[in-house]
């Protein structure tokens, strides 16, 4: 494969990343507060607290460490990076886009659990962590961990808006971030589902 369609999912999930950042500066209203309401309902589901689970930062170095101590080297690598990438990139569009969180804007809003309500809400760090993991993994794996992993990365978006931590805007951008993100470090140390032998 090409390096220029190698490098195209970090190219195109990091545009689609900084025109939902802008949309996010000029209110993302409208379809994305209908949404919110939809999922943001009376049924309390603490069963999604599971998959919220996925999107802490304790994730990725868990997975750094996992991925060394079998010998994974590249993963390792990508996986121990990737936080503090993804926290620099979520914190500048925070600060930049400014967008307040659901409780702020919509008086309706049930919040649950552990939901913030302070600090912008564009994007999702759960979100964004889940994906990078996800999508980590599924470069290093293949289709058997990326095709579960994906629906969990979206049920732990789901567990955000629920919890009326974010819009759904706000987790398709966290998704987006982590998937440039995931996608990036997989190309850097070539995670193309070889041995780490060839490391």
């Amino acid at each position: 494969m090409s390096g220029l369609r190698r490098w195209a999912l970090p190219g195109l999930a990091g545009v689609g990343y900084v025109g939902l950042a802008v949309a996010a500066t000029r209110g993302l209203d409208g379809l994305d507060r209908k949404a919110f309401a939809e999922v943001n309902d009376d049924q309390k589901r603490s069963w999604l607290r599971a998959p919220q689970q996925v999107g802490t930062p304790w994730v990725l170095p868990l997975l750094a460490g996992v991925a060394w101590w079998r010998d994974e080297h590249r993963l390792a690598l990508a996986a121990a990076a990737a936080l503090p990438v993804e926290k620099s990139a979520e914190v500048l569009t925070k600060k930049l886009s400014g967008r307040p969180r659901p409780v702020h804007t919509v008086p309706a809003t049930r919040l649950r659990d552990d939901a913030p309500t302070d600090g912008p809400s564009y994007p999702s760090g759960h979100a964004a962590i889940a994906c990078c993991a996800v999508t980590l993994l599924g470069r290093w794996a293949g289709a058997p961990v990326a095709v579960p992993g994906t629906l969990v990365a979206l049920l732990t978006g789901v567990t955000r808006v629920h919890q009326g931590a974010h819009y759904p805007g706000d987790v398709l951008g966290g998704a987006l971030l982590g998937v440039a993100i995931g996608s990036a470090l997989g190309e850097a140390m070539e995670l193309d589902w070889l041995p780490d032998a060839l490391f």
